[in-house]
């Protein structure tokens, strides 16, 4: 939980769709609106989310596609990584997996509250909403 960002929270997420799409020839990509600022340890903490759903994404979905967002809305901000893989079930979620814990504790750091479902038509959404209320 120490690893600390050395880049803006924008530029890390582009890095990891980036190096992804490299190493793993896959189509992953990062979008996002405008600026987003926030405190390094919430940067730190949703940073670790995504790269662990885009690690799951890789691993267990067989997934041709990965889009991770991060945009805000009103007074929330809200991280998702969607795949077109497998998609999740009541059996193969990953909810006792040690990674998906992880990830709800992060959340929970921030304040904010993790899901995990289906993505339409197919696939997997890991999405993350944080109050912004700093």
């Amino acid at each position: 939980l120490a690893f600390e960002l050395d880049s803006d929270l924008l530029d890390a997420l582009n890095g990891l769709a980036k190096s992804t799409a490299y190493e793993h020839q896959i189509d992953c990509r990062f979008e996002s609106k405008g600026s987003i600022t926030l405190p390094r340890d919430v940067a730190n903490h949703l940073y670790w989310i995504a790269r662990e759903a885009v690690v799951n994404s890789i691993k267990h979905s067989i997934a041709t596609k990965i889009t991770i967002c991060l945009d805000q809305c009103a007074d929330r901000l809200q991280l998702s990584v969607k795949d077109n893989g497998l998609g999740v079930s009541e059996s193969n979620s990953g909810s006792t997996g040690i990674g998906m814990k992880v990830m709800q504790q992060r959340a929970q750091l921030t304040g904010g509250s993790l899901t995990v479902g289906s993505n339409s038509p197919h696939g997997t959404v890991v999405c993350c909403e944080i109050p912004m209320n700093y």
